[in-house]
């Protein structure tokens, strides 16, 4: 399953999971866009020994806490498992701040309240499922039929079915995309919505290192699992894509380059509602070294110099492709042995450094909690 999956990132990784036979569910809000990435991903070529795709269209807008409820509670009731989970979608560079008609900051509800809310309800359920399952094999009964999948097979190649080869164990991965910016996002962590101030680069940094917090506490969450509920392949993962040739992304950092004038007439920033975001694809943060200053006189005018640096050296050359970006970082971080990357910040194809206090035990639990209040969750004894 992947949101934000008919443009940029999202619709570049699901062609890499059709071609190689994979059932993908693409997650979008506009589903006139859904329907034409739809048609043109059901004549990708398929690997060598991979079966037909299975690909479907479901309509989930994240700027509403009730569409996401909707969306899960209607995955929920099909009873099928979810081998991955790609938090992709992401909204930027709205010049203005905006507020949802759940009453939060619209970076920060788009980016990452929505994502933790769906991952939360869809994982919680399958965790649910494996303890019925359990029940079932202690009295007898046979499987649930939750635990297989429509077309499921236990032959054939990895090539035919990579998602229930991957996790053979009924295993859930979940991939939130975030970004080198996150770095910045320290400098507002004391006000997530921007409610003090507001600034359409800061408050996406926020939303990345959020969602980077997030992937190690939901990491530790599927480690202290009892093990009647838990599965070997588990895990969660941070992933930087890298600075990535998008509509979005470039509109985003044409907004840097304005002091805060963004486009908003293009097919990718004008969402339904007028908010002024763009959306629906993945843009990232410009490329550079790790260990940035955290002091607040340098991390946002240097990383806004940096991106100033890119564009005018030209774009093309120095950015990524969105196939480049989802065949080479994203699988990877889909296809890696799930002891490397659980809990990790994958960069470039490989585990990175990312900013240390995203790993903080205090941190990510106060950031956990505080997210299921305000997305109405209760705590629960699987995840939440």
């Amino acid at each position: 399953m992947i949101t934000g999956a008919n443009a940029g990132i999202g619709f570049a990784t699901a062609k890499q999971l059709a071609g190689r036979g994979a059932h993908v569910i693409l997650v979008c809000r506009d589903l006139g866009r859904g329907k034409a990435a739809l048609e043109e991903l059901s004549r990708t070529p398929l690997v060598r020994g991979a079966t037909a795709p299975i690909l479907e269209l479901a309509q989930c807008d994240l700027a509403s806490l009730r569409s996401v409820r909707n969306f899960t509670k209607a995955f929920n009731s099909r009873n099928i498992p979810l081998h991955l989970l790609i938090c992709n979608a992401g909204a930027m560079a709205a010049p203005e701040r905006h507020v949802t008609i759940d009453g939060h900051e619209a970076h920060y509800q788009v980016n990452f309240l929505s994502h933790w809310l769906l991952t939360n309800n869809l994982v919680s359920e399958q965790i649910r499922r494996r303890g019925l399952a359990n029940s079932d094999r202690k009295s007898g009964d046979p499987p649930s039929s939750a635990l297989t999948a429509p077309g499921s097979s236990s032959s054939g190649s990895s090539s035919s079915r990579p998602a229930e080869d991957l996790l053979p164990d009924g295993s859930c991965r979940v991939l939130f995309l975030t970004s080198l910016m996150h770095h910045a996002g320290k400098l507002q962590w004391e006000d997530k919505q921007s409610v003090s101030s507001y600034s359409p680069f800061q408050s996406y940094a926020m939303t990345k290192l959020a969602a980077l917090v997030t992937a190690k506490e939901l990491q530790r969450r599927f480690k202290s699992l009892p093990p009647n509920l838990s599965r070997p392949g588990d895990c969660a993962v941070g992933v930087h894509p890298g600075v990535v040739l998008t509509e979005l992304c470039l509109n985003f950092f044409t907004e840097a380059r304005t002091n805060g004038v963004s486009k908003t007439d293009t097919a990718t920033s004008s969402p339904a509602g007028g908010d002024g975001l763009a959306r629906n694809g993945q843009g990232s943060g410009p490329a550079g070294g790790q260990g940035l200053s955290l002091s607040p006189a340098g991390v946002v005018s240097g990383l806004k110099s940096a991106v100033t640096a890119v564009m005018n050296a030209g774009s093309p050359i120095i950015m990524k492709t969105p196939l480049s970006s989802a065949r080479d970082t994203v699988m990877w971080a889909v296809t890696a042995p799930s002891g490397l990357v659980g809990g990790s910040y994958v960069a470039d194809g490989g585990v990175a450094d990312g900013l240390k206090e995203s790993g903080d035990l205090e941190l990510g639990k106060r950031l956990w909690d505080e997210t299921r209040r305000l997305t109405g969750v209760e705590a629960n004894l699987l995840l939440s």
